[in-house]
């Protein structure tokens, strides 16, 4: 037997996926600050130097992916957008549903 979707089910599913998204974001991002951070510690600490520059990066992006990481902070915001949308497409069916009625 085929379900009807309710709106209460799509609008817990858009919850979940800005939920999920929002993890995944904050994940990279903390993934690409602990890259930046642990190769400003070497490269300070080889090297007596204070502060970040072009090299720093360069020894970061060889610490981790941050290109991987930034890919995924990318994707984790384009699905937070997805599942907005969801949330105004819902909004405008409710709207129209009660203009019908109405």
């Amino acid at each position: 037997m085929i379900h009807p979707i309710s709106g209460q089910n799509v609008l817990s599913t858009a919850v979940d996926g800005v939920n999920r998204s929002q993890e995944q974001f904050s994940r990279a991002a903390t993934d690409v600050v602990n890259s930046f951070a642990k190769a400003a510690n070497n490269f300070n600490s080889l090297s007596g130097g204070t502060g970040l520059d072009s090299s720093t990066l360069v020894a970061a992006s060889a610490e981790g992916d941050v290109s991987t990481d930034m890919v995924q902070m990318i994707s984790s915001a384009n699905a937070f957008k997805a599942n907005l949308k969801v949330f105004q497409t819902a909004d405008e069916m409710q709207k129209r549903l009660i203009d019908t009625f109405v």
